[in-house]
């Protein structure tokens, strides 16, 4: 029996029956042009449409973002066709991310299931997701999401989590240069991007450094003013899709493109470098360091400048290398910097996090006037997006904000 995993989404029109009983043929010829209109949004995102249920679509994903990303726009374009004078379509959506059974070119089981019945549970006009799911893109959601808690289903031995897709983050999220995410044949000599750094296994302590290296190399290379570099959302967005040099390339049009793996044992830090240009993908520099962690921030600087002088060809001048950033007097601020970041960039999951950002980059910054530049956008970015510190409540549903 064949199987595999796939992120599920189910879309059902809410009403379908009653609008066929009062203007029957008007409303086959609009449920005709609903369900092309969601099969172009599936396939513009790498899905398909594997079942049609009369006003409903079954639709799986080799993402979960892009499943995200599918229903959101699929409720942007009904919302944006609606004809004057003629009873709205709304929909409602339910996504899940499951081990299926593949059966021809349709797809059963639990999972497929389970979807059906979060979608039932949604309110018109809004997109539930399983807990299942959204741990699969709260660490790069460019949604903000509602937490809904738990909830039982006829049939469902175990409640599910749910969350509720409020609506996109916007442009708050710390960034290092504008967004560029086009596909393009031209790339600029002396252009690179820095992809998100692996990390072994789930250990959170791991990814948070990893992403927070990440960052720090965006943000000193493009101190570079010879030296073009991708921002941190363009080149986080295309990390899933495009993994291979060449299609990142060919996304954000980039000569060069950096990878890294990360790994804390104990004290100490491994960090596994490949730089490689994208006309063929092949490598032209690649590096393995380890390092105590109290160390880590001179593996950067010097990682940086082997990179800006293998992009470039030359580094910038005395006056701009005099200007960098001088290492902070202690790694605790530096610590405090990247779980604040790291917890910034989750705030579009709950307010718990938004929370914790604060309170970190307001340690970091309390330790180290150094980093004072990237605590401050932080903090103004997490409060940009709404949030106030406050005591937690009792009573009421935890809500979620970038």
């Amino acid at each position: 029996m064949k199987r595999k995993m796939a992120a599920l989404m189910v879309g059902d029109i809410v009403g379908y029956s009653g609008m066929m009983e009062r203007a029957e043929e008007q409303t086959a010829e609009r449920l005709a042009s609903c369900q092309a209109l969601i099969s172009e949004k599936v396939d513009l995102l790498d899905g398909r449409v594997f079942k049609t249920t009369g006003d409903g679509a079954l639709a799986e994903f080799p993402s979960a973002v892009n499943a995200v990303r599918s229903a959101f726009e699929i409720r942007s374009a009904l919302a944006g066709a609606q004809e004057p004078d003629t009873e709205p379509f709304r929909m409602r959506f339910g996504l899940h991310i499951a081990d299926v059974v593949v059966q021809g070119d349709d797809l059963v089981g639990d999972g497929v299931n389970l979807a059906a019945r979060i979608q039932a549970a949604a309110e018109p006009d809004s997109i539930y997701v399983s807990g299942a799911l959204f741990d699969h893109v709260r660490r790069n959601s460019a949604f903000i999401f509602d937490d809904m808690g738990e909830r039982a289903f006829k049939n469902i031995t175990e409640s599910v989590h749910l969350y509720r897709v409020r609506g996109e983050i916007g442009a708050h999220r710390l960034q290092s240069a504008p967004t560029q995410l086009v596909i393009t044949t031209e790339r600029w000599p002396a252009s690179v991007a820095v992809l998100p750094f692996r990390v072994s296994g789930d250990d959170e302590n791991q990814r948070y450094l990893a992403e927070g290296l990440t960052e720090e190399l965006i943000v000193e290379l493009g101190r570079f003013r010879r030296l073009s570099v991708s921002s941190r959302s363009a080149s986080f967005a295309v990390a899933d899709s495009h993994p291979d040099p060449v299609r990142v390339g060919e996304a954000l049009g980039v000569r060069y493109v950096l990878e890294g793996q990360v790994r804390k044992i104990g004290e100490r830090v491994s960090i596994s470098l490949t730089l490689s240009e994208t006309d063929q993908g092949t490598v032209v520099w690649s590096d393995k360091i380890q390092r105590p962690f109290e160390e880590i921030l001179a593996l950067v600087d010097g990682t940086i400048a082997r990179i800006a002088a293998t992009v470039s060809g030359r580094m910038e001048d005395a006056a701009m290398v005099a200007a960098r950033r001088k290492p902070p007097e202690n790694m605790t601020a530096f610590d405090c910097l990247l779980r604040g970041l790291d917890h910034h960039r989750l705030g579009g999951v709950t307010d718990d996090n938004a929370r914790q950002a604060v309170g970190w980059l307001s340690k970091a910054r309390g330790r180290s006037a150094l980093r004072g530049r990237l605590c401050v956008e932080g903090l103004r970015s997490v409060r940009a997006a709404g949030f106030r510190p406050r005591a937690r409540s009792t009573g009421h549903l935890p809500r979620a904000r970038a």
